[in-house]
């Protein structure tokens, strides 16, 4: 019964999302080894049943996240990271080949290429990891374009701003860093604009006020220090986080980065001293 071990596999998913955010991290990377293993079997059953090899490759992008992606809780295994995350693409290249404008295709391919260019990030490869970023965020810039309304979409837009941004401050390219965390920032502003209760995109609107206040704050790049436009965009980010943790007190994470904020309000006050 396909449709029984397409919902079990998605249960086991779930699990491995659910464990390793818990701080169970090793549990969530085998209930995700697992899941994929059920996608596989699937997929190999009817090789021409395009959502069960779709799902195949979403699968390696998961795995790829607990093994070794910084911006998840991983086991820092980055290499085996990037081997998923290659797999995935080549799945995804082979089903956009059969079907350019598959919707779920087009916006899983942007996401990929952002994973594979992060991990490049993480293994000092910045030439490849900037080539990765470019691509993510031209497929994700189409697919937006495309679906002017989908918040996912958009939502990716923004993402990929901010992740050639995070490659532009890594390079000291201040200047780059901050135009394309404004360009990212903005994207995120008119998502909250237009949902007031999304606190995923005010959340990341916080981190990247926080990413443009480390840049004006960064005295190693002379050209873009600014004491008083980093606490500026520090004070923006503390609004945001004060305020979502009002309506989820039980946020440890909210509370370490409002914490952090304020400790990084603190040093440029000291630093910006005579």
């Amino acid at each position: 019964d396909a449709k029984a071990f397409r919902s079990l596999a998605i249960v086991h998913e779930k699990m491995g999302d659910t464990q390793a955010w818990s701080g169970n991290i090793p549990a969530g990377v085998q209930s995700t080894r697992t899941s994929l293993s059920i996608f596989q079997s699937l997929a190999n059953a009817d090789t021409t049943n395009r959502r069960a090899v779709r799902s195949v490759a979403i699968s390696h992008v998961k795995l790829g996240d607990l093994l070794g992606n910084p911006d998840f809780p991983n086991m820092g295994e980055s290499a085996e990271a990037m081997e998923n995350y290659e797999a995935s693409l080549g799945i995804l290249r082979h089903l956009s080949a059969l079907d350019s404008s598959d919707g779920a295709t087009r916006r899983y391919l942007g996401l990929v290429y952002e994973r594979i260019g992060t991990i490049q990030h993480l293994q000092g490869n910045l030439i490849g990891a900037r080539e990765s970023f470019r691509k993510s965020l031209e497929k994700r810039a189409a697919f937006s374009t495309d679906n002017p309304t989908d918040v996912d979409a958009r939502r990716d837009y923004g993402i990929a701003f901010e992740k050639i941004g995070d490659m532009n401050y890594a390079s000291k390219e201040s200047g780059q860093a901050l135009e394309n965390y404004r360009k990212a920032a903005a994207v995120f502003k008119q998502l909250a604009t237009d949902d007031p209760h999304n606190a995923s995109a005010l959340i990341t609107m916080a981190n990247i006020h926080v990413k443009v206040g480390d840049v004006m704050a960064d005295r190693t790049l002379p050209k873009s220090v600014n004491p008083v436009g980093a606490q500026r965009e520090y004070r923006e980010a503390l609004e945001i986080m004060k305020k979502l943790a009002a309506i989820d007190t039980s946020n440890a994470k909210m509370r370490e980065g409002i914490e952090a904020v304020t400790e990084k309000m603190r040093s440029v006050s000291l630093s910006s001293k005579p």
